[in-house]
């Protein structure tokens, strides 16, 4: 978490239906301390909610449509 706190930003990348329990972890901390996280997700794959609350939220089909979209937002 030491990491998170000095983070401006943390970048969540999901491409499978199983995301790692760290991964939520680390975005629940994110959250609770008013800090922004994006997450990127592969079309087509199943996650909880914590989508709705990342500022940006990209859903992408191909690595180059997702490298495009983050070209945009940043």
């Amino acid at each position: 978490f030491s990491e998170c706190d000095t983070a401006d930003l943390v970048f969540a990348f999901i491409r499978s239906n199983s995301m790692s329990e760290g991964m939520i972890l680390e975005l629940g901390y994110m959250k609770g301390k008013g800090k922004p996280f994006a997450v990127a997700r592969k079309r087509g794959i199943w996650t909880t909610s914590i989508h709705e609350m990342a500022d940006p939220f990209i859903e992408f089909d191909e690595l180059e449509d997702l490298l495009q979209q983050i070209e945009q937002q940043f």
